[in-house]
């Protein structure tokens, strides 16, 4: 006698594999959604990268990306991220048109069966120092053959203050943090310095420094946009 067995194992392990069609497995991911670029002077250009993780098995396809307003441009370093792998959203805000407290985003649109959309938010403070403390300049502009330039923070009323590098959106530069605290009175100060390795053209960039007012509580977050030309 033949012995007829059952076909539902079987069918439990295609689905638990993904095997049969409409089993496909939904994206899985991190993501640095949110970026505050704190204070920042009016009619410059900053930018974040920010990133993208796949935590999931199966590739991350992004099919295309959306800024919110003509304000913001963003471009993805890799549409297909496979899994472990990170890809970053390269976003540059203008504050040209835009005064006090601003938010604007951008949506990445995956290519998953869940039609899966990613938002991402960035806000500043345009053209409004905290309590004085604003960078001097207000923006770093590198012509061919310049080197290294300072950037400094100066304490007019506050009994000390401290800063750290925050972020950098690329390494298109370096930075050198040189006085790290500051007395009533006295500067922060750091250097920015183009990569000697930059190949001819126009690079658009920023980073962000948090300054810190002893016995006080919220530090402040200063950006300063970071243009390099090279032939």
């Amino acid at each position: 006698m033949k012995i007829l067995r059952s076909p539902i194992p079987l069918l439990i392990l295609a689905l638990a594999a993904g095997l049969l069609p409409g089993t496909a497995r939904s994206a899985s991911y991190q993501a640095d959604t949110l970026h505050d670029f704190g204070h920042v002077g009016i009619d410059f250009k900053v930018t974040h990268s920010h990133w993208l993780v796949n935590t999931g098995e199966v590739p991350l396809v992004i099919k295309k990306v959306l800024s919110n307003c003509d304000c913001t441009t963003v471009y993805a370093t890799d549409t297909t991220v496979p899994s472990g792998d990170t890809a970053y959203l390269v976003a540059t805000f203008s504050t040209k048109d835009y005064y006090g407290p601003v938010a604007r985003g951008f949506t990445v649109f995956l290519e998953d069966p869940d039609s899966t959309r990613i938002e991402f938010m960035q806000r500043a403070v345009v053209g409004q120092w905290y309590f004085g403390l604003k960078p001097d300049p207000f923006s770093l502009f590198f012509l061919p053959g310049q080197g290294s330039k300072k950037v400094t923070v100066t304490n007019t009323e506050h009994g000390e203050i401290s800063f750290a590098l925050r972020d950098q959106a690329d390494t298109t530069f370096d930075v050198k943090l040189l006085r790290t605290k500051a007395s009533r009175g006295e500067k922060l100060e750091l250097e920015v310095t183009p990569r000697p390795t930059l190949k001819g053209g126009t690079y658009q960039s920023s980073f962000s420094i948090e300054v810190k007012v002893k016995g006080g509580a919220v530090p402040a977050i200063l950006s300063v946009p970071v243009k390099i030309v090279r032939y």
